[in-house]
């Protein structure tokens, strides 16, 4: 990747995306150059419960879980206007417990750096399964394997966002 610089190659009149000087790979996308010390944090976790409503004309391919399907909606913001996005599908009324396993979770992602994070992938993973308070209900049970997927998936997406 290259800084960029103004158009006679004098290296003024570098690019800003929201205020940010911008980094432009070789192929010519541009995302925000990232400054030493300057760590992108985890603020906030959004989960969204998301229902589709495919039982009224039993629309699907599912014929045997005829409730609604559903979604599990995670949203990872950072404050600075770039945030990940997770989800994990589930059926009905189930989505609620997983809502509420995302929620038991999240405080493993709160105020930690991206850089951190995908440094030690295995380590998030390790410290979402093994919760030592919900360990006991897994991680091979399929509620908390739903929900740490949700938040795993959301990470991924951020970190490829960021990156471009």
């Amino acid at each position: 990747a290259l800084w960029t610089t103004g158009s006679d190659g004098s290296g003024g009149g570098d690019e800003h995306l929201c205020g940010q000087r911008v980094l432009r790979s070789r192929r010519g996308r541009a995302h925000a150059a990232r400054a030493p010390g300057s760590a992108l944090k985890i603020r906030n976790v959004t989960v969204r419960d998301i229902r589709f409503p495919t039982s009224l004309q039993q629309d699907g391919s599912d014929a045997l879980n005829l409730g609604d399907y559903s979604a599990t909606y995670v949203v990872l913001d950072t404050g600075t206007g770039l945030a990940g996005h997770g989800l994990t599908f589930t059926n009905g009324r189930g989505n609620e417990v997983v809502v509420a396993a995302v929620h038991a979770l999240k405080h493993h992602l709160l105020g930690r750096s991206l850089d951190d994070i995908v440094a030690d992938m295995r380590s998030l993973y390790r410290d979402l399964t093994l919760d030592k308070q919900l360990r006991w209900l897994g991680p091979e049970k399929g509620i908390l394997h739903m929900a740490t997927g949700a938040l795993l998936n959301a990470v991924w997406d951020l970190w490829a966002r960021r990156d471009g």
